[in-house]
């Protein structure tokens, strides 16, 4: 099981990855650097479901039914977090996608109405209903209503069957290429050539989050995080295997930069890119501080996992060497090394 476990996630059309965490719906953004992979939880804001913009823009609604938009969610502020009312002003937002084409943003209401935002007012679309709904653009989207059905909007609706015939559609995505996948109820997970649904065999899902016919997401039925790319699919973030959390209660008059230098055996202290580093991954895995800002008693934590070819050494997910300072008191300090 992995270190978060998601209930939904979504594919930005600049690729950008977002997710909600399972047991709280907290916002999490996938990071990449020196080829090492992780989540961040944003500062702001729970969803039960996000549609990603870019590293740095999401909208989701929550678990209450409300609007809500993230906004330079990838800055150390943690950006802004802006509540959206619903075209009839009540807590009634089922589900929100964002099209992949013009970036147009889509809701379903909970009784399945439909409504897509112009110059800031939301527009209703008359003639449709759905529970979950997948965006290109103002003009075209595909969803899945309450029966369980598939439909396209493109000028007029078109009811699509799916591959099994039956009513059991439960999630659908579309790519920036113009993809199309679905999964059933079953957990089989389908894509559509031409006219005609294919099945992919090598997984089962529950959630599917398309970038491209050839870089695809799922979540599966505990919430761990699938990725095809390349026509191979690999359990993309499997970060509980040997990790561990460095854990730190600040004291009095301490500052975050003074117990980076305290805490960690630097390769060389005065490298300010280094610093920076231990300093971003800090921020970004306790939401609840800033560099400039933490109060005595806020407890930090960092993540990593234990050495297993390089004892003493530690490497963080930002590809960070480090180590623990022997410290009087301090039983068995743990090595890291490279996730």
């Amino acid at each position: 099981m992995s270190l978060w476990n998601l209930k939904h996630i979504s594919v930005g059309a600049t690729g950008a990855i977002w997710g909600a965490g399972a047991m709280d719906g907290t916002l999490l953004r996938l990071y990449s650097d020196a080829g090492l992979t992780g989540w961040n939880a944003t500062r702001h804001g729970r969803a039960d479901i996000v549609a990603a913009i870019d590293g740095g823009e999401a909208w989701c609604v929550t678990s209450d039914h409300e609007i809500w938009h993230a906004v330079d969610a990838h800055l150390p502020t943690g950006g802004r977090w802006y509540k959206v009312p619903t075209q009839s002003g009540l807590a009634d937002a089922q589900t929100i996608s964002v099209g992949v084409v013009d970036g147009s943003v889509w809701y379903a209401q909970t009784d399945g109405r439909l409504f897509w935002r112009d110059r800031g007012r939301w527009q209703a679309e008359p003639t449709g209903r759905a529970m979950t709904v997948a965006a290109i653009s103002k003009s075209q989207i595909w969803g899945i209503n309450s029966a369980h059905e598939i439909w396209h909007l493109d000028g007029t609706w078109s009811k699509v069957a799916t591959h099994s015939g039956k009513a059991d559609a439960v999630s659908i995505a579309v790519g920036v290429d113009g993809s199309v996948w679905c999964v059933q109820a079953d957990g089989t997970l389908c894509w559509r050539d031409g006219g005609v649904w294919r099945i992919d065999p090598a997984v089962r899902a529950t959630v599917v989050a398309a970038y491209s016919q050839d870089d695809l997401w799922c979540l599966d039925a505990t919430g761990e995080v699938w990725h095809k790319f390349g026509g191979l699919w690999s359990k993309d973030i499997d970060t509980n295997r040997n990790e561990v959390t460095w854990t730190y209660t600040v004291k009095q008059h301490e500052h975050l930069l003074g117990i980076v230098h305290r805490e960690f055996n630097l390769t060389d202290k005065y490298d300010n890119s280094e610093v920076d580093r231990i300093l971003g991954l800090l921020v970004a895995q306790n939401p609840h501080i800033t560099r400039e800002t933490i109060r005595p008693h806020d407890v930090l934590r960092l993540r990593y996992e234990v050495a297993n070819r390089f004892p003493g050494i530690g490497r963080t997910r930002a590809g960070v060497d480090f180590a623990p300072q022997s410290r009087p008191g301090r039983a068995n300090p743990v090595t890291m090394a490279g996730l």
